[in-house]
């Protein structure tokens, strides 16, 4: 079979999802040149790439796996091509993020905002998502680096902790109605709380901490919500107790907008990370990124401080 493997980058641009106008745009080709790439690269496999659903057009199953096979092997072709003529000086080019919410907008922000001031040729794409899907991404290549909350147990990513979150439960001053904070395991047992969701991950940890792992923890859930921004909303609306990283709430305690509970024996502590693929190709720009991305404060230069 011979087809014109030059085609194939128009397949992996459409097979992410994009509308071929998006695909064009990206590829810097008119819309017109990306279907009459697709229609010369169906005539090449003799199979369609694309059916109509009602009035869209999605991947065929024959292009979706064909989409998967480009997709997990061009981009280190082209990766490692790139690092062959590499000058080591040179920043351009595409890198591929995936991160957790809210942590990761908080971090990426003003590590974001350097790289892209200073590097005009360098181009990033965010994506957010829970850690049982980013690490997937990560491993197949769909995604260079990953900032993650729990540890990194595969045997093909490399990791290195950039931060460690507390754990915290808040409520707001409404929610006590004029009573007093409370602090004993008795008095929080019988407290309504927001959690993450049914798992109660971060939940569950402060409750160990506070009262050990004998002691039954609260049954009364209010609201079991898988977002921490809405957590933290429905607590500032005096709704119930949440638990929550410190990052995301220590200003509003500062302030005393938001109450922390105790008693606090032992604080929950949670690493966070940043994951890449061991054998990642090692081209300038992705260097660049990692750094800033394991960097206690972003950098001007992009070098790690």
């Amino acid at each position: 079979m011979l087809i014109n493997y030059a085609l194939l980058p128009t397949l992996l641009e459409l097979g992410s999802g994009r509308t071929f106008a998006e695909t064009a745009k990206r590829l810097r080709l008119t819309p017109s040149a990306v279907s009459h790439q697709v229609r010369t690269l169906e005539q090449q496999l003799g199979f369609r790439l694309f059916e109509r659903v009602g009035r869209r057009a999605k991947l065929t199953s024959e292009a979706q796996r064909l989409a998967g096979i480009v997709g997990e092997h061009l981009p280190p072709i082209d990766d490692a091509i790139e690092a062959l003529l590499d000058d080591g000086r040179s920043v351009r080019g595409l890198v591929r993020i995936g991160g957790v919410l809210p942590f990761s907008r908080m971090w990426l922000r003003p590590r974001v905002t350097q790289l892209l001031r200073h590097y005009a040729e360098l181009r990033l794409e965010l994506s957010f998502g829970v850690p049982s899907l980013l690490l997937p991404k990560l491993q197949s290549g769909l995604l260079d680096l990953a900032i993650v909350a729990e540890p990194v147990e595969s045997p093909v990513l490399a990791s290195r902790v950039i931060f460690t979150e507390e754990f915290w439960a808040i409520c707001a001053k409404s929610y006590l109605n004029g009573a007093a904070p409370p602090k004993t395991v008795q008095e929080l047992q019988q407290q309504r709380y927001i959690v993450f969701d049914d798992s109660r991950p971060m939940h569950d940890t402060w409750w160990r901490s506070v009262a050990g792992r004998r002691a039954a923890p609260p049954a009364a859930v209010a609201c079991a919500v898988a977002n921490l921004d809405e957590m933290l909303h429905l607590a500032e609306q005096g709704l119930g107790v949440a638990v929550l990283p410190h990052y995301l709430i220590s200003e509003a305690v500062a302030s005393q907008r938001l109450v922390r509970l105790g008693p606090i024996k032992s604080v929950p502590r949670n690493p966070v990370y940043v994951a890449w693929r061991k054998a990642a190709i090692e081209t300038s720009r992705f260097k660049l990124v990692r750094e800033q991305l394991l960097a206690k404060v972003p950098t001007r230069s992009g070098k790690s401080a």
